[in-house]
C-alpha cells in the first residue's frame, strides 16, 4: 500500500515537473489533469493514513478512523483459505469512515488501473513536448538524448 501510494505521488510529481518545462519552453502545450482519485482510492488512503502508517499520533489518537483502524478489523471467508482472499475493515466503531478494502487481488487491479492512468498522462505530455525539440533555453540547448 506504501509502494503505491509512493508511484502515485510520484506521478504527480512527474506531470508537475512536465507542466513546469511546458510553460518554461512556451509550448502552450495542454498539460492534462492528474486523474481523479476513484472512491476506493480514497478509502485506501484512509486505511493508509489511520492504520498502516500510524494511528493518529499523539494528537489524533482520539479520532475515530484511528481509533477504528486499530482493530484492523481482518477478515476471510472460511471456504477461501488463502491470505490473499482476506478483506480489511470489518470490525469499525461507529461514526468512523468506512474503511472495507477488497482482497490483494482486486486491490491491485484496481490500483494498477488507476496507475496507469497517471502514466499514460506523465508520458503523453513528455512525448508532445519531445516533438519540439532540439530548442534552445536561455543558454540551454535542449535535445533529446538517445539510448
Amino acid at each position: 500500500m506504501n509502494f503505491f501510494f509512493t508511484l502515485e505521488n510520484r506521478f504527480r510529481v512527474l506531470l508537475s515537473e512536465r507542466g513546469k518545462l511546458n510553460r518554461e519552453l512556451n509550448l502552450r502545450l495542454p498539460v492534462p489533469k492528474e486523474p481523479k482519485r476513484t472512491a476506493y482510492i480514497t478509502t485506501l488512503r484512509l486505511v493508509r493514513n489511520h492504520t498502516v502508517v500510524d494511528w493518529g499520533g499523539p494528537k489524533g489518537k482520539n479520532h475515530l478512523d484511528s481509533c477504528a483502524g486499530r482493530q484492523r478489523g481482518f477478515s476471510w471467508p472460511s471456504t477461501a483459505p488463502p491470505l490473499t482472499d482476506r478483506v480489511f475493515g470489518h470490525s469499525s466503531l461507529e461514526g468512523a469512515s468506512d474503511r472495507v478494502l477488497e482482497p490483494l487481488p482486486e486491490t491491485h487491479r484496481l490500483c494498477s488501473e488507476y496507475l496507469k492512468l497517471s502514466n499514460e498522462r506523465c508520458a503523453d505530455l513528455l512525448t508532445r513536448i519531445v516533438a519540439h525539440l532540439p530548442k534552445t533555453l536561455g543558454v540551454k540547448d535542449l535535445r533529446v538524448r538517445r539510448a
